[in-house]
């Protein structure tokens, strides 16, 4: 990730390929300094380049075989299809990138899109359509991109592989992402994962978005960039910055979508904040099973200051409350780009939304619950996310791991790289201190197995806080406890009968 951005802010252009061998092994690159002339100047000392390269299969060649791979969620996020005619670089890069795979292994990738918003329930259209083939032992599917809440039910359902155990498939390797690999990995075994092989992980990462014009306008206002650098980006400090934008626009003696706030905001943006304050609705344990860790003082400290924050309708406004979802979009994108709001919760889903305006903004992460938490963590969402899986029942185990390292590592090579152009460059302009924050971002991304699982309906307990703008999560949190409590046992028998 870091290589990418500096090669992205020193090149101002797409990030160079790197040059794979034929053969798929390790390449050493070794460069010798020389005079004009082309004579070697003797007195440097060679340079040598370690290129990091996948161990495929030296004669892969499966004889124009289609690779089928089934893509299901929330989102419209679909990273694996695209026509020779795409115009769009995202677009242009997943065309590449089929293309490579057919030159390289003689393999056609294909792809079955059943994304529906709301079709992801933890018995949505991909867990159906993964449990369809576990019970006729069919091989409909060679490789999944599953919805997070299918992809949980299917991991203790028993109908995907372990990853770790795939041919050719190095979860270690820097195209697949470590940080998920640590967080979603059960007793040993990684059902479901994400790297460079998508960027849906990526447009589904919470992100805030502000305002550099208003900032530049009011020497009262701060920078988050710096901010950000210095460690002081807290939501005491946020949310003393969000206090100083309130204004009346049309003079009507009501603040609602026409007027100017500190803040843009709506209800699932408690869920970030929960990771972005350090913590989560389950984590993995040290037995590798899945423990409830949401309620503690953190939580407590962390409510008491979103609320005093996000409740105060001079300042915050919440496009959920009293306007209707079909609206949402209409007057959420209005109040930014018409700079209406000093900073707005997002996704990085937005951010492409509005680089093809004239409106000058920037990215920071979340901020971190006080001075002393260590890093800035950012949530990837559950309810948008989409995880690979691979069926349990494989008729090449061999193809389908060569195939699914390939994806992942020309994706790195390829599809990530174009991700982060069109993140970063805006009609005008490149900005290089959103690419300093995208990797504060992405380097410390959260993955909730409680939000995957939805284990007792946790999350719950937080959308009711904010829903009701009462701080009485204590109360509730003794509502759910013994049910959630169950449900975590429950589960973890389930997945421990599979790893058996």
């Amino acid at each position: 990730m870091k290589k990418f951005i500096c090669l992205l802010l020193i090149a101002c252009a797409i990030i160079p390929l790197l040059v794979a061998c034929a053969n798929g092994a390790n390449t050493v690159v070794t460069t010798e300094p020389t005079k004009g002339d082309d004579t070697p100047v003797t007195t440097e000392p060679i340079t040598t380049e370690y290129v990091e390269l996948p161990e495929l299969p030296e004669d892969a060649d499966y004889d124009g075989y289609e690779f089928l791979i089934l893509v299901s969620g929330n989102y419209k996020s679909n990273d694996f299809e695209a026509s020779e005619d795409a115009s769009d670089i995202i677009g242009q890069a997943i065309w590449r990138r089929n293309v490579m795979l057919a030159e390289k292994m003689g393999v056609n990738i294909a792809n079955k899109d059943i994304i529906k918003f709301g079709s992801s329930t933890g018995s949505g259209s991909g867990f159906q359509a993964m449990q369809q083939s576990y019970t006729t032992n069919s091989f409909d599917y060679d490789m999944c991109m599953i919805g997070s809440f299918d992809a949980g039910v299917i991991a203790y359902s028993g109908y995907a592989a372990d990853l770790n155990t795939l041919p050719y498939v190095d979860l270690e390797r820097s195209w697949w992402d470590q940080r998920a690999n640590e967080e979603l990995q059960i007793l040993g075994k990684m059902f479901y994962t994400t790297g460079d092989i998508s960027i849906c992980d990526n447009l589904v990462t919470h992100c805030l978005l502000f305002n550099k014009e208003l900032i530049a306008e009011d020497s009262n206002l701060n920078s988050p960039y710096e901010l950000v650098r210095e460690g002081k980006w807290t939501y005491d400090t946020m949310a003393a910055e969000v206090a100083k934008v309130s204004v009346d626009v049309n003079a009507d003696d009501k603040m609602d979508y026409q007027d100017k706030f500190g803040l843009l905001t709506w209800n699932d943006s408690v869920v970030a904040a929960l990771a972005s304050a350090g913590n989560k609705i389950c984590a993995i344990n040290d037995e590798g099973k899945i423990e409830i860790t949401f309620y503690n003082d953190r939580l407590e400290t962390l409510a008491d200051k979103y609320a005093a924050m996000v409740f105060d309708s001079q300042t915050a406004f919440n496009y959920q409350y009293n306007i209707s979802q079909s609206n949402w979009n209409t007057y959420r994108n209005s109040m930014f780009r018409e700079s209406r709001c000093l900073y707005y919760m997002q996704t990085l889903s937005a951010v492409s939304t509005f680089r093809d305006d004239n409106l000058d903004f920037g990215i920071v992460p979340y901020p971190k619950l006080n001075e002393d938490q260590e890093n800035y963590h950012s949530l990837v969402n559950a309810y948008h996310g989409q995880f690979v899986m691979v069926p349990i029942f494989m008729e090449d185990e061999n193809r389908t791991g060569a195939v699914v390292e390939a994806l992942a590592y020309e994706g790195n090579q390829i599809l990530t790289p174009a991700y982060f152009e069109k993140t970063l460059v805006g009609r005008e302009m490149r900005d290089e201190d959103s690419a300093e924050m995208l990797y504060v971002i992405f380097d410390n991304r959260v993955y909730d197995v409680g939000l995957i699982y939805n284990v007792g309906n946790l999350k719950n307990i937080l959308i009711n806080f904010v829903n009701n703008r009462t701080n009485n999560i204590a109360s509730q949190w003794k509502t759910y406890e013994k049910s959630a409590t169950r449900v975590e046992k429950d589960i973890n028998e389930k997945l421990s009968k599979i790893t058996d």
